[in-house]
């Protein structure tokens, strides 16, 4: 009896400690290593007071041909309000990369993030992978990156966007990982709801903030999420990757599509990181890279917008800092 009793006291000792764990005192959640999902402005600043952040990142393998294509939006073409060029991030996989140009896309100041070795099909093979699995592939990628391209890898991109419960987020938690961008957040149709802001996942994440597919239940302290907040198309059709969407075929409908989604939704708003995610095969159509060019070029003339990576955004969210002092956050500084 007495034996059986210290089980059941242990027991509830062990439930207390877990449900500590998952969820943290509160007030004890704060940046720069913690922040909790929402739409609230990082360091409570006003919107007006703070920059505009826009985020393009590619997906898959980068080569020659595709560099060559894309010259006109690299280098020193399009600049931030301080002078520094824009800046995207990429999630190569390995089947298709070519590391020399991964390398001089790294050596340009371009972030380089883990997207799998194989982008394994069918996609429901990505929320069934075992721990073991999901680590040949992504660390591996990641290895790869930082072995032949020499590049830091510090974030990761779960293909398809099939999220496979805590298993990723475990594998990335052991593993170096900073961030990953798996997780969709927004509804399904259009709500005028304010997009969320970058998180950690230091408690479990509700399907507000994880919209699609098996959401991790488990505690990763630290471990921040790049949320794809969803975008909205004249029928007020969601979509999270840009190339998802139901879009127009001409480059002017095209551009008006990614206006009213970045003045709408985000300038006017929050001013939650602007997202365009895409593969970057999309942009061989030639109204589509007129787009994308138009655009950068647009906000290039704005004075309160920055193009970043994915790092560069997370680290203003650790760091909130006003428009005003924005040349007091290092990652954001260049050599001119």
């Amino acid at each position: 009896m007495f034996a059986e009793k210290n089980c059941h006291f242990f027991l509830l000792l062990l439930a207390g400690s877990t449900l500590v764990m998952a969820n943290p005192v509160p007030g004890s959640c704060k940046l720069p290593n913690c922040r909790r999902p929402g739409t609230s402005i990082p360091g409570s600043l006003e919107a007006s007071k703070i920059p505009q952040m826009v985020v393009l990142t590619f997906e898959d393998g980068v080569n020659s041909e595709q560099f060559n294509h894309l010259t006109e939006i690299f280098g020193e073409t399009y600049k931030n309000p301080n002078g520094c060029p824009m800046k995207y991030t990429f999630f190569p996989t390995d089947i298709d990369n070519e590391y020399n140009v991964s390398s001089l896309l790294a050596g340009m100041g371009y972030e380089l993030a883990s997207h799998s070795l194989t982008h394994k099909v069918p996609p429901s093979a990505w929320s069934n992978m075992t721990a073991d699995e999901f680590k040949q592939e992504m660390v591996g990628m990641k290895t790869k990156l930082t072995t032949h391209s020499n590049a830091q890898v510090t974030g990761a991109r779960i293909p398809f966007l099939e999220l496979g419960g805590d298993v990723p987020y475990q594998v990335f938690q052991e593993n170096g990982f900073v961030w990953d961008s798996s997780m969709i957040a927004g509804s399904l149709t259009y709500q005028n709801d304010a997009p969320v802001w970058p998180f950690t996942l230091d408690e479990p994440v509700s399907k507000k903030y994880c919209a699609f597919g098996k959401c991790p239940k488990g505690s990763y302290p630290g471990l921040w999420e790049f949320p794809l907040n969803r975008l909205y198309n004249d029928k007020g059709e969601a979509c999270s990757l840009v190339d998802r969407c139901e879009l127009p075929d001409n480059s002017g409908d095209l551009l008006k599509f990614i206006r009213k989604n970045f003045y709408d939704q985000y300038y006017n708003k929050n001013r939650a990181p602007f997202g365009m995610y895409l593969h970057i095969f999309w942009l061989r159509w030639p109204y589509i890279y007129d787009s994308v060019k138009a655009f950068l070029g647009e906000v290039a003339k704005l004075d309160d917008v920055y193009v970043v990576t994915v790092s560069q955004a997370l680290d203003w969210v650790r760091n909130p800092t006003p428009l005003s002092q924005i040349s007091t956050l290092p990652s954001w500084n260049c050599k001119q």
